[in-house]
């Protein structure tokens, strides 16, 4: 290419084919981000899940502990409040994945600081020693879209 000549201009027709087809692009990119950002990618998958732990014998609310649910190595909480309800969570997110968990419960009620003025304090079980495994326990549970509760009857520890 001597003589510097310059590359034909593409027909017109082209040009704004070109044009059009950019625009529709770019409109289709920037939907997809508006739905991804302000929408969401679908939230979860998370089941919300609470209940109340309960003693079998009277049904007085266990006031302090926790509910643990485990599915193949995954750990999710719910901290047991005065009234004996929780709600569960897993990592920073509410609610259970969908499966099937082992379920167990740890509580315990501080009783005396030692030696006085400490900080230590003797712990005395407040449930019978069978809930604090999920070996033992002999609670399951299936989540599910409908699984909405999960009320647990303990015994006390026996002395």
């Amino acid at each position: 290419m001597s003589g510097g000549r310059k590359p034909a201009a593409p027909p017109e027709h082209l040009t704004f084919t070109y044009t059009y087809n950019m625009q529709r692009l770019c409109s289709f990119c920037f939907s997809i981000v508006f739905v991804v950002l302000f929408v969401g990618c679908g939230g979860s998958g998370n089941v919300p899940l609470s209940g109340k732990v309960t003693f079998s014998d009277d049904g007085s609310p266990l006031a302090m502990g926790t509910v643990v649910f485990l599915k193949d190595g995954h750990i999710a909480r719910g901290r047991i409040e005065q009234d004996g309800t929780y709600a569960v969570s897993f990592g920073e997110k509410s609610g259970l994945p969908p499966g099937t968990y082992q379920v167990y419960v740890a509580s315990a009620e501080k009783v005396t600081e030692v030696p006085p003025d400490s900080g230590n304090y003797n712990y005395e079980p407040q449930i019978d020693k069978k809930y604090e495994s999920p070996e033992t326990s002999e609670l399951t549970l299936e989540v599910n879209a409908a699984t909405k509760t999960y009320d647990i009857q303990v015994d006390r520890f026996k002395k």
